[in-house]
């Protein structure tokens, strides 16, 4: 935990480290591989977080019976000490980025909720002030589902919606998301090659006004 004098603090939403390694699985092939993986994308998680400089609480030993239930009781705990807004994140999403969680950070501090959608229809963060936390209204929502993302925004009326991102639960989703990485990578590779070759065009065309101006003040040419 990462105690400043702030009235909005972040909750990172995570199962322990040594029972998300034995019930997610991304690189189904390897378990060792497979929770490498984990470890290194819950630490970039702590990270980024850490980078924003807002205070930050990582809930692990979560109490409820329901997901929904577990994440309400962990908004809970951290408005209980003493925070006016939470931004909610859990430690899969890959593209999180400190830039997000400091324009998270100044919306919810304008009293606006904050929804980061992921691809499949979830959501990667969510941001909140203190009144418009509701405990049990929140846990009803049907999370971990195809319809969480579109009952949050039902649920919260008008919300800043952030640019949608890769979380990964799933071998499919880390499959999607080389896929995806791989094509940004093509599509910059292309404009930097495009980008050079103009270059190079533009330092190999001849300037002629200076050649026939050196010409002009010559004569004929000589024989040998």
């Amino acid at each position: 935990m990462n105690k400043r004098s702030h009235d909005t603090a972040i909750l990172i939403f995570s199962k322990p480290s040594e029972k998300e390694g034995n019930e997610k699985v991304l690189i189904p092939q390897n378990q060792t591989t497979n929770k490498s993986s984990l470890k290194w994308l819950r630490n970039r998680t702590l990270q980024v977080v850490q980078a924003t400089r807002l205070p930050s609480f990582l809930i692990e030993e979560q109490t409820g019976n329901t997901f929904g239930q577990r994440l309400a009781n962990a908004f809970q705990c951290v408005f209980d000490q003493g925070y006016q807004h939470v931004i909610a994140i859990g430690n899969d999403c890959v593209e999180l980025c400190e830039a997000d969680l400091i324009e998270a950070a100044r919306l919810v501090s304008q009293g606006e909720v904050v929804l980061g959608p992921d691809l499949r229809n979830g959501t990667y963060l969510i941001g909140l002030n203190r009144t418009q936390f509701n405990a049990s209204r929140l846990a009803q929502l049907p999370w971990q589902s195809r319809d969480t993302f579109k009952s949050l925004v039902e649920h919260f009326g008008v919300c800043q919606i952030m640019e949608t991102k890769q979380d990964l639960n799933h071998r499919q989703d880390l499959e999607n998301y080389v896929q995806r990485a791989a094509r940004k990578i093509r599509k910059i590779f292309h404009l930097l090659l495009s980008a050079t070759m103009n270059w190079a065009d533009s330092k190999m065309e001849p300037h002629t006004s200076s050649y026939h101006l050196v010409l002009a003040h010559r004569g004929p040419p000589q024989r040998f």
